[in-house]
């Protein structure tokens, strides 16, 4: 669980009193729970618009169990768990099968990258840190993870601010996790391929490997260039390559994780014009 980015104390809903209500409304809440049904329908169907498959999907705020019904015909899913503040309400929802828990919106006690869909219908609008919840449900998510939530809004306005700030708040996350320096690794094919080299590792003091290669349709030889490098200096990369060959072939891809070999970011100094005295910040 990750701590939400509200003070407690400006909380506009008392959620101790909003279990005890939907506690209260168990006994019932099946011959009143018409709209949860509909709107349930409707999240089903914008999920069957997705051609994948979910390994493990979370019902967050599952009330009676409304939308793990309507996800069954859908044939999606391979494993559901459906979890709400009150334990009463998660007693309706365990006949559907499928792992059920109290838990709380605004307190997620599920590990990070736990799950491949979060679905939500009608509840996130009660919790009291919308961004904050929102936050907590991008750290459940794998990285290709899907989200889909249905929630009364107070306009057009305050929906467009919210995803602006969960789009923010999925940002800031990526940082906090992996740091400002993501790093890039960035493979490079080009005639003036020493060049090129001399010129990332002289004026970035970033190491470069050299992969032997050839080509698929000349089958000509070619030196092919590999360097990881921070997201801040992707542009100076290509600065240099397109300085030396405006038609060299680049691609660039993010790393998850970096491991071996020593990978800092290069201090930001005068360097001496040879390239011998150059030291490289880092080595693959």
């Amino acid at each position: 669980m990750i701590p939400g980015i509200m003070d407690p104390t400006l909380a506009p809903f008392d959620r101790h009193r909003l279990r005890q209500h939907r506690d209260r409304a168990a006994s019932q809440f099946q011959q009143h729970d018409f709209l949860f049904k509909d709107v349930a329908e409707r999240l089903a169907e914008r999920l069957a618009d997705f051609a994948r498959r979910f390994e493990t999907a979370l019902d967050l705020g599952c009330h009676g169990g409304e939308l793990g019904r309507a996800l069954m015909p859908i044939g999606k899913i391979d494993r559901l768990v459906q979890s709400d503040i009150s334990a009463s309400m998660a007693r309706l929802a365990a006949p559907e099968g499928g792992p059920v828990l109290v838990a709380d919106e605004e307190a997620l006690p599920f590990a990070a990258q736990s799950f491949d869909l979060v679905m939500s219908n009608l509840s996130l609008h009660w919790v009291n840190d919308l961004p904050g919840s929102l936050l907590q449900i991008r750290h459940v998510l794998k990285p290709d993870g899907l989200f889909l939530a249905a929630m009364f809004v107070l306009g057009v306005e305050a929906a467009l601010y919210s995803i602006l700030t969960y789009m923010a708040a999925a940002r800031t996350l990526d940082f906090v996790i992996h740091g400002i320096e993501e790093y890039t690794a960035m493979t490079i094919v080009s005639g003036e391929s020493s060049a090129i080299r001399e010129a990332i590792i002289g004026t970035l003091g970033r190491g470069v490997t050299v992969y032997k290669g050839y080509g698929g349709l000349t089958s000509a030889e070619q030196d092919v260039l590999y360097c990881v490098v921070t997201r801040l200096e992707i542009g100076k990369v290509k600065g240099i390559v397109r300085g030396f060959d405006p038609n060299a072939f680049i691609v660039s891809h993010a790393l998850a994780d970096v491991e071996g070999g020593v990978v800092t970011r290069s201090s930001i100094v005068h360097r001496q014009s040879s390239i011998g005295d150059r030291q490289e910040s880092t080595s693959l």
